[in-house]
């Protein structure tokens, strides 16, 4: 498992949780959800010309793996620029300054 795709298991699979005990499986929608996100992590990285780790920590300290997480059923059916502009907006407005 690639070390973005890890952070991102740890960040959406802690909520799947149950009274401590990890679920022995990971339901269909989870991993399509955990790919889709290191899709964009990555190509945000790409588009930034930055490390995938950096890109992850900066998307995830300024809310978009959040918004990521919360808009998975809308954004997964838009383009990846649109994903990635969208990205860019919610960081911006949560205090990231990438330029």
């Amino acid at each position: 498992m690639s070390t973005i795709k890890q952070f991102v298991y740890r960040v959406l699979f802690e909520k799947e949780k149950n009274c401590g005990e990890e679920r022995r499986y990971m339901p269909e929608i989870l991993r399509k959800q955990i790919d889709y996100t290191v899709v964009c992590v990555n190509e945000f990285a790409k588009k930034r010309s930055i490390h995938p780790r950096v890109a992850f920590l900066y998307l995830y300290n300024h809310k978009g793996i959040h918004f990521l997480e919360e808009n998975y059923d809308i954004e997964h059916t838009l383009s990846l620029e649109d994903a990635i502009e969208d990205l860019e907006i919610i960081c911006k407005n949560n205090g990231g300054k990438l330029d």
